[in-house]
């Protein structure tokens, strides 16, 4: 899984893809454990669900810090 967090205007936003979720939609509560300095409630602003010959079934997920 790949992540990146920035932080601007006092928000987090995050771009995580992971292997297929097909429960993650957008709205959909988030907690991150594990992930360091990304720990923490987070709300899925998009999900987007793709297959691919080469990487088979990902969730790519994006989301900002709950409020």
């Amino acid at each position: 899984a790949t992540a990146l967090a920035q932080h601007a205007r006092g928000a987090a936003t995050l771009d995580l893809t992971v292997v297929g979720r097909p429960d993650l939609a957008a709205e959909t509560p988030i907690v991150l454990a594990g992930w360091g300095d990304l720990d923490g409630a987070w709300s899925a602003l998009r999900a987007t669900h793709e297959i691919t010959p080469t990487t088979g079934y990902t969730t790519r997920i994006q989301a900002t810090t709950a409020p």
